[in-house]
């Protein structure tokens, strides 16, 4: 029931109380390997599931191969293309070939899936 009140011909209505109520916040885990050289930056990353084990990886790749403002950013989440690359499978190299990598940062980035795969991220 709203409670009234009426003075000098306006009426007022008393605000009903919000109730605070805490409503369940999701909260995701994550782990995270970063591996860089001075043209490539490589972002290893993981949801880390209700059961403690590492879910959709995916690797954030930056090309720091022009000036900072123009670096261009791409999200790799095919964990078959990223194992593939681990097992040295000809399809998964081709893909990779595509980004036109140095064998430096070639190099770097298999690197950290390896080190992924060691601690069973991939």
């Amino acid at each position: 029931m709203k409670k009234e009140i009426t003075i000098d011909g306006i009426r007022y209505v008393q605000a009903e109380e919000q109730k605070s109520e805490l409503k369940e916040q999701m909260i995701t885990e994550t782990r995270g390997l970063v591996s860089e050289t001075n043209t490539s930056c490589f972002e290893f990353s993981v949801i880390i599931n209700n059961d403690g084990k590492a879910d959709m990886p995916s690797v954030e790749y930056t090309d720091k191969r022009k000036p900072m403002n123009e670096w261009q950013q791409e999200i790799w989440d095919n964990e078959v293309w990223l194992i593939g690359l681990l097992e040295e499978e000809k399809e998964s190299f081709g893909r990779l070939g595509d980004v036109n990598l140095s064998d430096r940062d070639e190099n770097c980035f298999l690197a950290l899936l390896k080190t992924a795969r060691e601690k069973k991220m991939l």
